[in-house]
């Protein structure tokens, strides 16, 4: 009768997944495999994307989660073999620290036990592998209990509500645990471990002692350690809240067995608790062996009362899933269906279609229903369409994905340009890598980018005056205590780094000085870019001709004075003008990538490398390069087998001289 039922469950689980499956139909989104990226030994090794459910720039992802994620490591790989929960996410990048998350964590303990296990160690639950369907709008997979039964868990979510299943089909009585707060590690170093302070409260149902909400919150923001200085006191007041709430069936409404779970001690019947390493939890006992719970989970930056305002605003249903997903695979098709592939393989939709998904993640939403928490004052801001964002990985982005979204998400440009402008507004400055609040990751002010692009193609519906003065400021104001403090990557205590160097030695020499600053020859380059950038946008605002010409002639001579005529390479300099050497100074790369790296002033460029001919050539020796051809994924074989062949540019490409290609394939194959 038991494996009878089990049967049953999964054929009713395949018919529920192909209906959830198929619509909207969409061969685009059918192709979006969310594994690639994911996975690796190292964090080198990773992509450091993870398969999680959730629309377009969703506020909160939700992801099975297999570790303790931590800078450096992702809440999923594929190549685990347990479940630990179900994680609301925050964290954007690899190299990012997690914010304020809840994991939703199932279990079973023994008939007329109590056995709730909290721990991460201790809850895993091993997963069937072969039953795990992943989308951006689904995720299922079936669980063994532990105890002789299954958990089939199925998930999906809205921007800041995550919507869960799970049908146990076991003899014993199920538990699902809200964790939250947990050991949250800082760093890259998984011993530097601290522990977030924590809110639990469990709420029954008015006419019975059936549990009906468990709610909550968390301080946890791993990134804290590299908060500005002049920001931190204002965002120390961070919490991530939520709110789970419970549909089920229950046909002994008498019965009524939760708690609290602290510092690994059960505290039966409690409703509610402060700390740290705390959880709330839920039994939900059966008699028919079979058990199915529904779980509507908002999130907030706001309060647990704002969390409870989005479940009833983005899943009122919380019968059916199958809505919820389809409401987000819509989100998705709607986006991913404006590309259509001609004569591509299924690798390469494959590929494609995933690098889509992808590009269209960040940055995310901080706003929630007309209002948001800004960390760099510490107030909820309201309004009528107001917006804030997060995740500006700008560094990353801004020569690509920026373009990108301007073109297939034009809606979003104009709230992302006016959260930046809020951030400038409320903490000073324009975000370089914001992650709640700014982290100072990586160099240049490349928001100057951001906005001139976005003004440059036509992009409405911000304030460009203010936009005007965020990014003459950025390249005019040195940061504070720019004379002492070398701004290395990830500095702790220090405030924002912005545009390091540009005191004295950037602004009267041009280039930033290795001796004084970290990174000062990718500074330099950056920099200049970034002026060229706030030139452009000058020109396109009417500013005048002083203004104008300061911005231009300082990104076109910046950049050269770090060219070695006696090397051929960029190199850093120090303040006194001395070369530092050719491995110093470098964000990320090396005296080959950067070499290359003036791209707003790309004839100067080819002039200074002794004309087209040599220009070519050395961008070939380039590709040769050892650090180079690792990147490329090219043997010492490959390149030892390389040949060069010549060739005149075509007369309508607008260049001359000959030019170099080279490659293994033969000369016949070249000749074509």
């Amino acid at each position: 009768m038991f494996s009878n039922r089990k049967q049953l469950l999964l054929l009713l689980n395949i018919a529920a997944l192909t209906n959830v499956q198929a619509s909207p139909k969409s061969e685009a989104f059918d192709h979006v495999n969310l594994l690639i990226g994911n996975g690796g030994d190292t964090p080198n090794g990773s992509g450091g994307m993870i398969p999680s459910t959730a629309p377009p720039f969703a506020m909160t992802r939700w992801v099975a989660q297999t570790h303790q994620n931590y800078v450096s490591v992702t809440p999923y790989n594929w190549t685990a073999s347990t479940i630990h929960g179900f994680q609301a996410t925050r964290q954007p990048a690899i190299w990012m620290g997690e914010s304020g998350p809840v994991v939703v964590v199932p279990g079973v303990t023994q008939r007329g036990q109590l056995n709730v296990k909290a721990k991460f160690e201790e809850r895993g639950l091993r997963m069937r592998k072969e039953t795990e369907k992943i989308t951006p709008s689904y995720y299922s997979i079936v669980l063994d209990d532990g105890l002789g039964g299954e958990v089939h868990v199925e998930q999906s979510a809205t921007s800041r509500v995550g919507h869960l299943r799970f049908t146990f089909t076991t003899n014993e009585t199920p538990y699902i645990i809200l964790e939250s707060s947990r050991p949250s590690v800082l760093t890259s170093t998984p011993t530097n471990i601290s522990f977030p302070h924590g809110t639990v409260a469990l709420h029954l149902h008015a006419k019975s002692s059936r549990i009906h909400e468990i709610c909550g919150s968390n301080s946890e923001r791993q990134d804290s350690i590299i908060t500005p200085t002049s920001t931190l006191p204002h965002v120390e007041g961070f919490n991530g809240y939520y709110c789970a709430r419970f549909d089920y069936e229950d046909e002994d409404e008498s019965y009524s067995n939760y708690g609290v779970v602290q510092n690994a001690t059960t505290y039966p019947g409690s409703l509610s608790g402060k700390g740290t390493l705390l959880a709330g939890y839920a039994l939900f006992p059966s008699q028919k062996g079979r058990v199915v719970v529904n779980v509507r989970v908002g999130t907030s930056f706001i309060s647990v009362d704002q969390a409870r305002r989005s479940i009833d605003e983005e899943i009122p249903d919380a019968s059916n899933l199958e809505n919820t997903a389809h409401k987000t695979r819509t989100a998705w098709t709607e986006k991913l269906d404006r590309f259509a592939l001609e004569g591509a393989t299924e690798v390469q939709k494959e590929v494609f279609w995933t690098g889509v998904a992808h590009a269209l993640q960040y940055p995310s939403e901080q706003h929630e229903q007309g209002a948001y928490y800004s960390g760099y004052d510490g107030k909820v801001h309201r309004g009528r369409g107001i917006g804030s964002y997060t995740g500006y990985s700008i560094w990353d982005t801004y020569r690509a994905q920026w373009a990108f979204l301007i073109l297939f998400a034009p809606e979003r440009l104009p709230g992302m340009i006016t959260s930046m402008l809020a951030d400038y507004e409320q903490g000073g400055w324009l975000p370089m890598w914001k992650n709640i609040v700014e982290t100072n990751i990586m160099v240049g002010t490349h928001a100057d980018s951001l906005i001139a692009e976005a003004v440059l193609k036509g992009v409405e519906g911000f304030d460009k005056e203010l936009a005007w003065e965020a990014v003459w400021k950025d390249a005019t104001v040195p940061p504070k205590d720019d004379l002492t403090v070398p701004y290395f990557d990830r500095e702790e205590h220090v405030d924002y780094e912005v545009r390091a160097g540009l005191s004295l030695v950037y602004a009267s020499k041009g280039w930033v000085a290795d001796d004084v600053h970290s990174e000062s020859a990718s500074r330099t380059l950056d920099y200049a870019y970034d002026d060229y950038a706030a030139y452009k946008l000058a020109v396109a605002l009417g500013k005048p001709d002083d203004v104008t010409s300061f911005l231009l002639e300082r990104s076109l001579r910046a950049p050269f004075t770090l060219f070695n005529s006696g090397t051929g390479f960029m190199e850093a300099r120090n303040a006194d003008g001395s070369w530092a050497g050719p491995d110093n100074g470098w964000t990320e790369g090396d005296k080959w990538a950067y070499s290359f790296d003036v791209v707003h002033d790309i004839p100067a460029l080819i002039e200074k490398r002794g004309g087209n001919d040599n220009f070519v050539r050395a961008f070939v020796n380039q590709r040769r390069s050892p650090s180079i051809s690792r990147q490329q994924g090219m043997s010492k074989e490959m390149l030892s087998s390389l040949e060069i062949y010549e060739f005149e540019a075509p007369d309508d490409t607008g260049y001359n001289g000959v030019f170099e290609a080279y490659c293994t394939c033969g000369e016949e194959v070249m000749d074509e």
